[in-house]
């Protein structure tokens, strides 16, 4: 069985002189990332584990050092690179939570008419919301913001998501 990682970041910048990197999360939960001891970081199409000897938060952003990485010329070749964690690695969500890749996958439909609108077939992450890009059974893409008030019904075990079409972003 290969295993499924799930992105949790990016690794930024350096800071300081002892090669501790920024990261970018992907959660709006970044008190997470205090807890670690190790994610994988993407180098080509192949992922590596790396031991975190600690993380700090500055500025409401993760700072991290890893093991092996000791000045800011080794965290350059960090930069920019995708981190994620084993899907079997992801801490337990409380009920009604979900994470954001749950939603891919789900079909579309309309609250009003029950009528199939399509299939999320990825997750766009905004400062002010999320979007969904949902792909129609004609092949179209739609935009559809993910807020509550066109959002109105999300079931992650059915894989189901029902809105209201007035939110579709044409």
């Amino acid at each position: 069985m290969s295993e499924t990682y799930i992105i949790i970041g990016k690794l930024g910048r350096s800071r300081g002189l002892n090669g501790d990197l920024y990261i970018t999360p992907v959660s709006d939960d970044i008190e997470r990332f205090l807890a670690l001891d190790e994610f994988y970081v993407k180098s080509k199409s192949k992922w590596k584990k790396f031991e975190v000897i600690k993380t700090v938060l500055i500025g409401n952003r993760p700072v991290v050092k890893l093991k092996g990485v000791n000045n800011p010329e080794n965290a350059a070749v960090f930069t920019n690179r995708e981190i994620a964690l084993l899907k079997e690695d992801l801490e337990e969500l409380p009920d009604e939570s979900f994470y954001v890749f749950d939603l891919v996958g789900c079909k579309v439909a309309s609250i009003e008419t029950n009528e199939p609108i399509g299939e999320i077939i990825e997750v766009e992450q905004y400062p002010a919301n999320d979007v969904y890009l949902i792909e129609t059974e004609a092949k179209e893409l739609i935009r559809f913001p993910a807020v509550k008030h066109f959002v109105k019904s999300i079931d992650i075990d059915k894989k189901l998501v029902l809105i209201d079409k007035a939110g579709i972003i044409e």
